[in-house]
């Protein structure tokens, strides 16, 4: 496997909503992270796993196990927008054959095997990418699957 194919970077946006009764307007940002040091704020822990910090560019994957943790110091919201902006990474030539690759995973509570959560009341959302998702050659496949209520509220889209 060459370690390009799985090169990305990643920048996170977390915004939160106004108004309770309307379509929310999310504009509050409440996180904010470009990805190009392991600086952390005082509102979290940022842990490199097997990849790399690039000036100006995020964070980037140097193999199929590279993981960038972010642990926040306090619960997010209960609404609000993710914004994630990923490059160098196209999953219509870049995917792994048999091999998912998961692109953001968002926890509730973190287990010593991530696996476990799934078995949980905990909420838990993750994007990933593989060759079976894909409707057609030259497209790319995600996969969408999140559980805001724990094991028995998971829900999925491709």
């Amino acid at each position: 496997m060459q370690v390009n194919k799985l090169r990305h970077s990643v920048v996170i946006l977390l915004l939160i909503a106004f108004g309770v009764f309307a379509q929310p307007e999310h504009n509050r940002l409440i996180y904010s992270h470009y990805l190009d040091s392991g600086r952390r704020t005082m509102t979290e822990t940022v842990i490199n796993k097997g990849g790399k910090f690039l000036p100006g560019q995020g964070w980037q994957a140097d193999d199929s196990i590279s993981q960038l943790q972010i642990l926040f110091g306090k619960p997010l919201p209960s609404e609000g927008t993710l914004a994630i902006r990923v490059t160098n990474f196209d999953p219509t030539m870049q995917v792994v054959p048999e091999l998912k690759q998961h692109i953001i995973n968002l926890y509730s509570q973190i287990a010593s095997n991530n696996k476990e959560v799934y078995e949980t009341d905990a909420s838990w959302a993750n994007i990933r990418t593989h060759e079976l998702y894909s409707s057609a050659p030259g497209r790319a496949g995600l996969k969408f699957l999140c559980a805001p209520h724990g094991k028995d509220s998971r829900r999925r889209s491709l």
